[in-house]
């Protein structure tokens, strides 16, 4: 669904040398999967995304997304692209959800507009607020205002940056289970987020951005880390050192730590799945 080849993204920012983002890179990703890009504040994740939505245009190489190039053929691709950038979207103040909703799916072209939005409403846990001025929703409810505008035309590529700002619990599993509807009728998802209870959920493939580079880090196959949680900081011979009051190990370890945790008398608090967001550093 996306190809990208030997790209090279470049910009020149005011009073400033010319800055390259990105370096010779190239990426394929498909339909049915889950891409999650990761990385520090500033290393592109957010330019990435506009590269393969042609907001912006490689310096070098080709960029390919639904078999369309992204720079020229823009309004073609946003029809079959559903975008959530910078976290959150902006809307006119004096509008309702409901207003954004009908506009939304009447620009692009949805048959059923009602049924279309009176079904957002329901999904995103909007029908309260249908008729509430924008400018009066929480943080929490205009993101998910976001979240269902850039769904209202079923589109075949999800592009969400950052989209669980002032997201709660209930909301975030909403957002789960869309970006896995989307994912199991064949779609891409294309994610960037500093939040791991997201990412850690979500992802097929894992990409790592630093320095002008992308870099796949894990799969769902690859070797999975877990936390283990224990009462008293405690050496276990022949794993680790316990400087914190956890160790990470790998899951085919789990058993035989756990029982060595055991026989030295250190008491197993809590296990948790160690958050792709920390494996390169476990």
């Amino acid at each position: 669904m996306i190809e990208i080849v030997n790209a090279v993204v470049e910009y020149q920012p005011y009073f400033a040398n010319r800055k390259t983002v990105f370096e010779d890179i190239s990426l394929t990703l498909n339909g049915g999967e889950v891409a999650v890009f990761v990385g520090p504040n500033g290393a592109g994740k957010t330019t990435l995304m506009r590269l393969v939505l042609g907001l912006i245009a490689p310096k070098k190489g080709s960029v390919r997304t639904l078999g369309i190039d992204p720079t020229n053929n823009r309004p073609m691709l946003m029809q079959r692209t559903g975008v959530l950038l910078n976290a959150t979207r902006t809307f006119e103040p004096r509008w309702t959800p409901k207003d954004v909703l009908e506009f939304g799916a009447s620009a692009y072209g949805v048959k059923d507009v009602q049924n279309r939005v009176e079904e957002l409403l329901r999904l995103f846990n909007l029908v309260e607020y249908e008729r509430t001025f924008v400018s009066a929703l929480s943080t929490g409810t205009h993101q998910r205002l976001s979240l269902a505008f850039s769904l209202v035309h079923d589109p075949d590529v999800w592009v969400l940056d950052e989209p669980t700002l002032g997201l709660d619990i209930a909301s975030r599993e909403l957002l789960l289970y869309e970006i896995f509807r989307l994912k199991d009728k064949g779609g891409l998802v294309l994610l960037t987020s500093h939040d791991p209870s997201l990412v850690n959920q979500s992802f097929d493939r894992v990409f790592f951005i630093e320095n002008g580079n992308v870099r796949e880090e894990v799969g769902q196959g690859d070797v999975h880390l877990v936390r283990i949680r224990v009462n008293r900081v405690v050496p276990v011979p022949g794993i680790l050192k316990i400087e914190e009051p956890y160790l990470i190990v790998s899951l085919e370890q789990l058993g035989g730590v756990i029982k060595q945790l055991t026989e030295i008398g250190v008491e197993v608090q809590h296990v948790e799945s160690v958050s792709v967001l920390e494996k390169r550093n476990a």
